[in-house]
């Protein structure tokens, strides 16, 4: 497979800030946030 240089701009979903992502289904900008917004639904979904 080939590397992508495509950086698409985007919004994490969890904490809001502005960041390149790699990928166009890059949700979050760093495995914190999303770690975070899954605890955060799965604390929710008691």
């Amino acid at each position: 497979m080939g590397n992508s240089k495509l950086k698409i701009p985007k919004v994490c979903e969890y904490c809001g800030k502005q960041f390149e992502a790699k990928t166009v289904i890059t949700r979050f900008c760093s495995k914190d946030c999303g770690h975070k917004a899954d605890n955060a639904r799965k604390k929710s979904a008691r």
